[in-house]
């Protein structure tokens, strides 16, 4: 028999939670990084406050997605087993 304990619900929803805040900051700094590049070739100021506010916006983005995760996890248990 398995002699581990089953985590809880609320501690697997932060551990999802988390785990999709750093994806989202990660995809979001990918993205950031591209257009930081863009507006270098471009000869855009990258200290204008456009950039800067996308930037927020996409770390506010990561941080709603986070958090949405959070809550799916809470309603529905995942589905375990083979896929296909």
């Amino acid at each position: 028999m398995a002699d581990h304990l089953a985590p809880s619900v609320v501690g697997d929803a932060f551990e999802r939670a988390w785990r999709t805040l750093w994806q989202g900051f990660i995809v979001d700094g990918l993205a950031a990084a591209g257009t930081g590049l863009v507006l270098l070739l471009s000869d855009a100021d990258l200290s204008s406050p456009v950039f800067w506010n996308l930037a927020a916006l996409m770390v506010a983005k990561s941080l709603a997605v986070s958090f949405a995760s959070f809550l799916a996890r809470l309603k529905s248990t995942p589905i375990h087993g083979p896929v296909g």
